[in-house]
């Protein structure tokens, strides 16, 4: 009798063996695809991944899949129902409020819905049904105008919100929703919380639509929060500077940057010293703001980057001589460099100062030739309307940056202005191949039609 027991446990120990095996060997192809999905997801390749999502799905959609693998199928229909999610998007960007719009956003909430009937506390797969809800209410009226709107996004939103009580993107989301749904008393407090979790935000939200001057004692208080919670301590002394800053209280915005560079010395960087240049110059400090400025150009980690940054500062406030002035200082105290050269060529161009934009650029080559420098040569030929120049500009700022996407779009403007548009329209297709990104090229390739 044992002995028949002992065979018994053996042959059913070898059965649950072979059980595990195949299980676990039913598994394997699903996980193959849904790995290859989730890496054209990051790619933004929806398509594809949504190929390798739904071939996942049928993958796991047996029983297996349902008493051994539910964690994995929670991972595929969220991933899956964010790629449709994005496809819809992609559709109403390119061709707008289209049927297949809306059949993309259908099929994403279901697929989303299904994940969340598995895991209902996962925030992520909670904030892409909010949007994807949030698509089928704007989207469904205007494919069905005469019919109830069956979305709501609201609820779904407040359920990713319970889900991540300090979530900045929900956050962001749900404002610009309230925006658009007319409820703007609610946006204060969710603004407020907002800042006091990220101080930083401040300077996207002042960006935003909904973002008026009611708002900004929310972001002050939200602000107050963070300093006397200790949450990114510095970054709410940068931001509640630049609330005072924009409110043109300068007293209150230099004293608090003060009190921030004259506390851990150390961790003071040339972003704060540019910061502090430029609040200064802007409260019409301008030796202090010099001053603070010089100190960023006479670091060890001194970069063309930074020279153009506090540029761009003068260049957006108008303040195109007192950025002059500066160099002027700079040159006197032997911080001066290449960087900020070319800086001052750009300064003198854009105030149509051509000749002395000119002498700076050919005395910057005489040193060194410089691609940068022949660019704006160029830029200068094309604002004469000379256009042999230009392109010989660009020609010998080819020779140091061949597959410059932005040498070969002069190219084409020269050669449009000297009126070869077939070469023109090479360039331009030359630009956007190295670029597929660029609005510019893309326009200056579609000027030409279908020339040869």
């Amino acid at each position: 009798m044992r002995i028949m027991n002992f065979r018994g446990f053996k042959v059913f120990s070898l059965c649950m063996v072979l059980v595990l095996i195949g299980v676990c060997g039913s598994l394997v192809w699903p996980r193959i695809q849904y790995e290859r999905g989730l890496t054209q997801l990051r790619l933004k390749e929806y398509g594809p991944a949504v190929i390798h999502l739904e071939t996942a799905e049928k993958g796991l959609s047996g029983i297996v899949g349902r008493w051994f693998a539910l964690a994995d199928m929670f991972r595929v229909q969220s991933n899956l129902g964010n790629a449709r999610y994005h496809l819809g998007i992609n559709e109403w960007q390119e061709k707008g409020v289209t049927p297949r719009a809306l059949a993309f956003f259908k099929q994403g909430k279901l697929n989303l819905a299904r994940a969340f009937d598995i895991e209902s506390e996962d925030y992520i797969n909670a904030y892409w049904l909010a949007r994807t809800e949030e698509s089928l209410e704007i989207v469904y009226p205007v494919l069905h105008p005469h019919q109830k709107n069956p979305y709501d996004a609201l609820s779904y939103f407040q359920r990713a919100l319970g889900l991540r009580p300090s979530g900045i993107s929900v956050r962001y989301v749900y404002a610009r929703y309230l925006y658009r749904k007319g409820m703007r008393g609610k946006i204060p407090p969710i603004v407020q919380e907002m800042i006091a979790v990220y101080p930083l935000a401040y300077k996207d939200l002042k960006e935003e639509a909904f973002f008026n001057a009611a708002l900004i004692p929310y972001v002050e208080q939200g602000l107050q929060t963070a300093l006397k919670n200790k949450i990114l301590a510095r970054d709410a002394l940068k931001s509640l500077s630049r609330v005072y800053w924009d409110q043109k209280v300068y007293g209150q915005a230099i004293q608090l940057y003060n009190d921030l560079l004259s506390g851990e010395v150390n961790q003071n960087t040339d972003a704060d010293y540019i910061y502090m240049g430029s609040l200064l110059v802007a409260a019409g400090q301008k030796s202090e703001g010099f001053g603070s400025f010089e100190k960023v150009l006479g670091s060890k980690t001194i970069t063309d980057e930074k020279i153009n940054t506090i540029y761009e500062f003068f260049e957006k406030a108008g303040q195109l001589d007192e950025f002059l002035e500066f160099s002027f200082h700079a040159r006197d105290k032997g911080l001066s460099s290449v960087g900020l050269d070319l800086c001052v060529a750009k300064s003198l161009i854009k105030a149509d100062r051509l000749p002395f934009a000119r002498a700076k650029l050919i005395q910057i080559n005489a040193k060194k030739e410089d691609p940068r420098a022949y660019f704006l040569l160029a830029e200068i030929a094309e604002q004469e309307k000379d256009w042999e120049d230009m392109k010989d500009m660009v020609q010998i700022a080819q020779v140091f940056a061949p597959e410059s996407a932005r040498v070969q779009y002069l190219l084409s403007k020269a050669f449009e202005g000297m009126g070869q548009f077939a070469k023109a329209k090479a360039s331009a297709t030359k630009a956007v191949r190295l670029d597929p990104f660029n609005r510019q090229y893309k326009h200056q390739e579609r000027k030409f039609g279908k020339i040869r």
